[in-house]
């Protein structure tokens, strides 16, 4: 009889030691997949401030407008933000744009996180300029709307993704 009971605890031991190393092993899978997507964000956020920074190098480098009909490469720079309002106030705009950046990596749990991404991305790609250059690189030209670049449309595609979400999820509610 004694063995019998003893065998049954060391059952249940066994049982109650799989159940805890699974539970284990769950959440150090789980830490890695997230270790993962943190590797992979940052290399999403390296290109894509990458790719902005070799347009506008391309874009200084151009001699003249190149035409395409609806759209147009020309080389322009602004001093102030978009729609060139705050013209010749740099540091305020470069100041404005770390507390941006500085409350979007702090609320990133509230916002998706591809939103986040992108315009954390076009943030930093626009305030690069600032400091080098004093001044931000536009060549994109469709002519009906005012010369932007990769950075912008960053920034424009990422809210228009978090303002698409946020009225979902209240849709949904």
């Amino acid at each position: 009889m004694v063995l019998k009971k003893n065998y049954s605890k060391n059952k249940d031991n066994l049982r109650m030691n799989n159940i805890a190393s699974r539970n284990v092993r769950k959440k150090e899978f789980k830490s890695k997949n997230v270790k993962i997507k943190g590797y992979i964000t940052i290399i999403f956020f390296l290109i894509l401030i990458f790719i902005d920074r070799l347009t506008k190098i391309w874009a200084m480098n151009l001699k003249d407008s190149i035409d395409y009909g609806i759209i147009a490469f020309t080389y322009v720079t602004n001093t102030g933000a978009g729609f060139s309002i705050l013209q010749n106030m740099n540091t305020l705009l470069i100041g404005i744009s770390v507390l941006v950046l500085g409350l979007l990596l702090y609320f990133h749990d509230h916002i998706n996180n591809t939103s986040v991404l992108l315009i954390s991305s076009g943030i930093v790609g626009n305030v690069v300029d600032r400091i080098f250059y004093g001044k931000v690189i536009d060549f994109i030209d469709f002519k009906f709307w005012p010369i932007f670049n990769i950075s912008d449309s960053l920034i424009f595609v990422g809210v228009l993704i978090w303002i698409v979400i946020i009225f979902r999820d209240n849709k949904k509610k």
